[in-house]
């Protein structure tokens, strides 16, 4: 698998280099004379209309990563996950992997059926059992909205409890902001547990509790 990613790598660095050793200074000077023209006789650019800054959304975002970051200082202080000793003996890993429910099909894909059954072998060779968790496959059709979010942020939950804190978090992240269910929409012990923060998508806080809030411990 790591010889297929570099010779993949190898690649794109070769088609780059052929991209840019056509390129000549010529070329790049017929571009800029190009868009000088389009840009109007006295060489201004033309003026584009600026949307419109909704001062609610914004005061509603700062209170969001004001409360976020009130949080990350109290996990810092108090982590509440044990970090597991390493015995010899075999381990769980557990790879959680986050998006959006209707996005990155094609990627997941390839995790289920390419990636992840070579990186099981290789992590039996090392003594640790591989447990991915896609919960794609896993929310019922006819759940509830509160059940929904209970199964996705438990799952996360019992990931971060077996590796102390310390998950294989997976984000595969695009346009798509994810699903912001309502204030009632969320029983009162799951804002309890999972220090729910209002207003943000299901997305959103499996990245908070998986891996933001623990900034300092993980690499990104």
């Amino acid at each position: 698998m790591y010889r297929q990613y570099k010779s993949s790598v190898h690649s794109v660095d070769t088609l780059l280099e052929k991209s840019f050793s056509n390129l000549s200074v010529t070329d790049l000077n017929k571009n800029i004379d190009a868009r000088e023209e389009t840009e109007g006789c006295n060489g201004a650019t033309p003026e584009t209309e600026l949307p419109t800054l909704d001062h609610s959304v914004l005061t509603a975002v700062e209170k969001c990563w004001e409360e976020i970051a009130l949080q990350c200082s109290q996990y810092e202080e108090n982590q509440p996950y044990t970090q597991v000793p390493d015995d010899g003996d075999w381990k769980t890993l557990r790879v959680f992997v986050s998006s959006t429910f209707t996005d990155f099909f094609c990627e997941r894909e390839i995790l289920v059926k390419k990636v992840f059954p070579e990186f099981r072998e290789w992590c039996q060779a090392r003594k640790l059992y591989l447990v991915e968790c896609d919960l794609r496959w896993g929310v019922p059709n006819d759940s509830t909205t509160a059940l929904t979010i209970s199964m996705c942020l438990d799952e996360l939950d019992r990931c971060l409890a077996e590796t102390g804190g310390q998950p294989l978090f997976l984000n595969l992240l695009g346009k798509k902001y994810g699903w912001c269910p309502s204030e009632t929409d969320v029983p009162e012990d799951v804002k309890t547990k999972f220090d729910w923060v209002q207003g943000t998508s299901i997305t959103f806080m499996e990245i908070l509790h998986g891996a933001y809030r623990f900034v300092e411990d993980i690499l990104i």
